[in-house]
């Protein structure tokens, strides 16, 4: 792809919130060069800046910032200049520049900062291009490590690397699948993180806003969203840095720590499948992971015990609150005939021909002694398990007591818990939870063995699998909830998407209606998904050929999520809808949002090209966006059709002729290919090569009746006499 095709690809980029954070310091000194005297510069969103300006009324503040961020004009202001800044996103910002000579300030015009204020904001945008990646508009790898260092000045931050994994060598392709997986990052991340492209479609992502303990969750909703935009694969690789990190670390060292950390975790994450997720936390400590591996020595001496005992129960005992060596003697004391075995964490306690439930009131009882002697500082949970269980080992009780006293931590202190089907649903999320999709489906289907008709065991399966591009297998697993629950709205919404995936749009619209109108928005889960819901429900009503209910659902959507960025992403839908019900004009404005929005969007682009022929807003310009259409996606006939069309407006007919017979080789497209060449060549008086292309549609087969009666007129309009 030749530069001069990329630059418009590429339109200048806008300043952003970010900008102001990593140039902070150029910013500044460039806005006190141009406007002398200064002393002070600030870049302020709105909540800040109305906190500054002391004496002044919080009303008249955030009037002066509404009027001056709406009229795009720089004001004098109690001695003081305020200076609009235009950025990208949703929020605005303005320059508050203070401490102004005061003689200065009486001869500053509001003509002279205007002209000020246009240099100003020329030298910024040039500071910044020079960290811009050219591909992708994002920051380039050259400030990650400046992005890092600035970041790690705050409390903690978390460093997330992203890889979109291309199965594509043609250049053109891997650049679409580039520009797709950009758009992409851009539409999931609408609190403006800043995004750096590091090459090779992967992409660094820098956050400092939520706690460590939502990353994982944060990492799991991207890798879920990246798939439903149609990916094959994706992964993400994670670490995260504390105050506390800072403090034990060099700085410059820590920068590149962060990164180095964030690089493993990605690499495990490639090898858990096609769309999955690692924490640098798993890889450096193993052993806070609730379903570690038990350590070899009690597992060694637990063997020993119950090598002759055919029929036993295992009691997992873990102190909430004090060290396991503090209760050491309480234990010996309370379980003095038992045989127990000491492990890091905790004790295990074998109950030779005693089932799970009677070792259960046993150990309550137990605690409930020692509780009452001692006090609630000795409390105890319990996980219990017993063999035979099933088709489980002996060795295997251990691994369930574990997960049994994982599923007691839902219950809070001194639990007693004995393993089940839902231990198995705890622990599957566990591994869900930690990206290991191969971990999660095995206890899942283990737990489906206990309770076959388990709904969110189900559930959870079906989700795993289609994490893991499993799709027959994730379908199986949401129709057996159907069966068992008809009106399930976590199973309907996924078959819906699984529908859709499949190309299925009339099946996916039956399935996001019903979930549709059984939807809870009481229920917390359910409320976060319905506006993706709606969302999912008008694109496949496009797909379905129900082009008035895309619009009716799509607007609504829209109108209620435009405050809050990426509703934008609606606009395509509406446009091409608008295009099919014969609505020109009004197709032609929601296009051009759509491409506001993605300006990589080739199939807009070529039906905006189309539209702007059909209502005469510009040949030249529908060329243009012809022939982009096709750089960015050349693989769909009807562009070069369009295309060939706009080359005949603009009377490029030698191209235009070239064009379409190329096009008449494809079936798709051959018999408006074969109308095109008949009016080209009418109007270069081949009357010869006309009449050709007019008879083979007249006596072709399967001619749209549509086509056929442009034929006819055509026919007539010219006079041809066809034998």
């Amino acid at each position: 792809m030749h530069s001069h095709q990329l630059s418009f690809l590429l339109p200048p980029r806008q300043l952003q919130l970010n900008d102001c954070f990593f140039y902070q310091t150029t910013f500044k000194k460039v806005v006190k060069e141009k406007i002398p005297t200064s002393k002070t510069v600030q870049f302020l969103t709105q909540d800040i800046f109305l906190a500054s300006l002391p004496g002044v009324p919080e009303s008249d503040k955030n009037a002066l910032f509404r009027r001056i961020c709406s009229h795009h004009r720089p004001e004098k202001f109690n001695g003081a200049l305020i200076i609009p800044l235009e950025i990208s996103g949703h929020k605005r910002v303005v320059i508050l520049v203070e401490g102004i000579d005061p003689v200065v300030y009486e001869n500053i015009s509001l003509d002279w900062l205007e002209e000020t204020v246009d240099i100003i904001t020329k030298e910024l945008h040039s500071i910044v291009r020079a960290d811009i990646d050219p591909l992708t508009s994002l920051y380039s790898v050259n400030l990650l490590s400046k992005a890092i260092s600035l970041y790690n000045q705050r409390a903690d931050f978390h460093l997330i690397l992203v890889e979109f994994f291309s199965f594509t060598r043609a250049p053109r392709d891997a650049y679409v699948h580039l520009r797709k997986a950009v758009q992409s990052l851009r539409d999931f991340n609408r609190q403006d993180y800043p995004l750096v492209h590091l090459g090779q479609s992967i992409f660094a992502l820098l956050i400092d806003d939520f706690p460590r303990d939502v990353l994982k969750a944060y990492c799991l909703s991207l890798i879920t969203f990246i798939k439903n935009k149609g990916f094959k694969r994706v992964h993400c690789g994670s670490s995260s840095k504390s105050l506390d990190r800072s403090l034990q670390n060099h700085q410059t060292e820590l920068v590149t720590t962060i990164f180095d950390e964030a690089w493993s975790a990605l690499h495990i994450a490639c090898k858990r499948g096609p769309f999955a997720f690692c924490d640098y936390e798993f890889i450096a400590n193993p052993a806070q992971f609730p379903l570690r591996p038990m350590a070899r020595s009690p597992i060694s001496k637990l063997q020993r015990y119950w090598r002759h005992l055919d029929n036993f129960s295992l009691i997992y005992l873990r102190p909430d609150f004090l060290r396991c060596e503090q209760c050491d003697r309480f234990i010996t004391t309370y379980l003095k005939d038992e045989i127990v075995v000491k492990e890091n964490l905790g004790y295990f306690v074998i109950r030779e021909k005693s089932t799970a439930e009677t070792s259960k009131l046993w150990i309550e009882h137990i605690i409930k002694e020692m509780l009452e002697e001692h006090g609630k500082q000795y409390s105890f949970s319990a996980g219990i398990s017993e063999f035979p269980f099933e088709n489980y080992a002996k060795t295997e009780t251990i691994r369930n007591c574990q997960k049994a006293l994982l599923h007691g931590t839902f219950y809070g202190k001194t639990s007693f818990v004995i393993f089940d089907a839902l231990s198995l649903n705890v622990s599957g999320d566990a591994f869900f939870a930690e990206g290991d999709l191969k971990g999660a489906v095995r206890e899942y289907r283990r737990g489906l063995l206990l309770d076959p008709n388990n709904i969110n065991l189900l559930n959870s399966l079906g989700v795993s699998y289609a994490l893991m591009n499993q799709n027959k297998n994730a379908w199986l697993s949401f129709m057996r909830v159907l069966k068992i629950d008809p009106e399930n709205f976590m199973a309907l919404y996924n078959a819906g998407l699984g529908e859709q995936n499949a190309g299925c749009y009339k099946e996916a619209v039956s399935y996001f209606k019903r979930a549709l109108h059984e939807c809870n928005e009481k229920d917390p889960d359910e409320a976060t998904v319905l506006p993706q819901l709606k969302y999912y429900l008008g694109v496949a009503l496009y797909y379905d050929g129900k082009y008035k209910n895309c619009i009716d659902m799509l607007t609504s959507w829209y109108s209620d999520h435009k405050k809050n960025g990426g509703a934008d992403k609606c606009c395509r839908y509406i446009g091409l809808s608008y295009y099919q019900l014969a609505a020109g004009k009004d197709a032609i404005i929601w296009l051009q949002r759509g491409l506001r929005y993605d300006e990589f969007d080739a199939e807009a682009m070529s039906l905006l090209g189309e539209l702007y022929l059909e209502q005469g807003e510009g040949n030249d310009i529908a060329l243009s966006l012809s022939e982009k259409s096709i750089e960015l996606d050349g693989k769909d006939d009807l562009f070069h059709l369009r295309h060939a069309r706009a080359l005949i407006a603009c009377n490029n007919d030698e191209s235009a002729i070239a064009r379409l017979k190329q096009c008449v080789r494809k079936k798709y497209i051959k018999f408006e290919a074969w109308y095109e060449l008949a009016k080209v060549y009418t109007r270069l008086k081949q009357q010869q090569k006309a009449k050709y292309y007019v008879k083979k549609l007249l006596y072709a087969n399967d001619v749209p009746e549509r086509l056929l009666i442009k034929v006819h007129q055509f026919i007539e309009i010219n006079n041809y006499k066809i034998g």
